[in-house]
């Protein structure tokens, strides 16, 4: 098994992809289904796909859903996602300011935490700001429960948008 880091993908020893037997079972289900239309979807994507995500993370009863202050928008593959709000060079493509702010500390191996409070900080008001959910890439560390909780502090103190890309949702402990 290797795994591409470049993309996030997993592959065998040729670079083929397995396709994971849960993929085939919706895939076999999807083609047994009668289609009732070849209509676009809406420009945020499947609706209940969306709402169906929003619920898998923040929850059934969750207060950003019921204020209306978290939003789900459906991407086409890998780029078409990206290509909506994610990688430096897209959006610098696009003509958006783009800042990193730290995240791993080489010396440890693990999270430069410190450094990534002050770089939020210091960042704008009103600045988005992309975090990964979970499995973060590249590096795979996330941080903690209380961590996630001084994040959010500073984000909403400071009026930044969290931009989360969920990409690799159930690939990691959670922990």
């Amino acid at each position: 098994m290797k795994v591409n880091l470049d993309i996030g993908t997993y592959g065998d020893e040729n670079g083929n992809s397995d396709i994971l037997p849960v993929v085939r079972r919706a895939e076999d289900m999807l083609a047994n289904e009668l289609i009732q239309t070849k209509a676009y979807l809406d420009h945020t994507g499947l609706e209940a796909y969306c709402e169906s995500g929003l619920t898998l993370v923040l929850g059934v009863d969750s207060v950003c859903r019921k204020e209306h202050r978290a939003c789900s928008v459906q991407g086409v593959g890998g780029t078409g996602s990206l290509r909506i709000a994610n990688h430096e060079r897209i959006l610098k493509g696009a003509g958006f300011e783009v800042r990193e702010y730290r995240y791993w500390k080489k010396k440890t191996f693990n999270i430069d935490f410190v450094g990534l409070l002050e770089d939020l900080e210091d960042a704008p008001a009103k600045s988005v700001i992309l975090l990964h959910g979970c499995a973060h890439n590249p590096t795979g560390c996330d941080p903690t429960k209380e961590q996630w909780q001084q994040i959010a502090e500073i984000i909403q103190r400071k009026h930044l948008f969290p931009f989360f890309d969920l990409a690799y949702q159930g690939f990691s402990s959670g922990d």
